[in-house]
């Protein structure tokens, strides 16, 4: 139940983009006019090391070959951040506008993370991820830890310039200590608190699996995908992204499975917000 206008406001904020970009972009979603085939296959057995050193060796001869895996230049101002959950400092790359040139200024509770998003300014591009449980449970738990630190080492290699959000439900009693190892290490992630989030306050009221939407409605984000944490980031996927935020489209859907039957699948789209 929400308990306050502000938290409804945000909810219709976000629902209200989600339905626009739907009913504007209808005719290719339902065509599927935007397919690429860049999509991971979805893998059954847990991600191991050897599986992302093979892959970011593919990228590398890609990137060799292939136009759109260019090289992409460090934008913005080195500063230091703390990771609130954790305490450790971190080195990010604040950016004072978006890629149109447009400065920003957007109020600290206008955002869906925590600090150390917030450090990096406006025209931030995210990929949105979801963990909640313990990392040591079971039910597949434990791969989908496993998939923060293994994607966000993809991530730096495939997408640069774009920042990594986990927003999860962990606490000192159910893993964090864990998590925190993970983010300090990595200066291309940032936590985001789903009890402590800035526009909505305690947003654990939202089904888990949509926590990896919110930044839709973060006013320092200016294009989001959204994935699955047992599967790992790919080349195929990192060149049709790119591919797609040169076009003028605002929505980007991938499938390359003869099981991706679904019109939009929640771990393999992006919104150009």
């Amino acid at each position: 139940m929400i308990k306050s206008w502000r938290g409804a406001s945000a909810l219709a904020i976000l629902l209200s983009t989600l339905l626009l970009v739907c009913l504007s972009h209808r005719e290719q979603i339902a065509r599927g006019l935007r397919v690429s085939g860049g999509a991971r296959a979805r893998r059954e057995q847990q991600v191991s090391l050897e599986d992302l050193l093979n892959d970011l060796e593919g990228a590398k001869e890609v990137e060799e070959k292939d136009e759109a895996h260019e090289e992409v230049k460090e934008e913005g101002e080195l500063v230091s951040t703390v990771v609130p959950e954790c305490g450790c400092e971190i080195g990010v790359r604040r950016r004072g506008s978006n890629s149109s040139g447009t400065t920003s200024d957007v109020d600290a509770d206008r955002t869906t993370c925590g600090g150390s998003a917030f450090a990096r300014g406006p025209g931030q591009k995210v990929i949105g991820y979801t963990f909640f449980g313990r990392p040591d449970g079971g039910g597949g738990e434990r791969r989908y830890f496993d998939g923060i630190d293994l994607n966000a080492a993809a991530a730096a290699e495939l997408y640069p310039g774009w920042t990594v959000r986990v927003y999860h439900n962990l606490t000192g009693d159910t893993g964090l200590e864990r998590l925190c190892a993970v983010a300090c290490a990595r200066d291309n992630l940032d936590l985001c608190q789903v009890a402590e989030t800035p526009m909505l306050g305690d947003a654990r009221w939202i089904l888990p699996t949509l926590w990896r939407f919110l930044p839709l409605a973060d006013g320092q984000v200016e294009a989001a995908a959204f994935r699955d944490l047992d599967s790992l980031l790919s080349t195929r996927e990192a060149v049709a992204v790119r591919d797609w935020t040169r076009s003028k489209h605002a929505v980007h859907v991938m499938r390359d499975h003869p099981n991706h039957d679904m019109s939009i699948l929640a771990g393999e789209d992006g919104v150009n917000a």
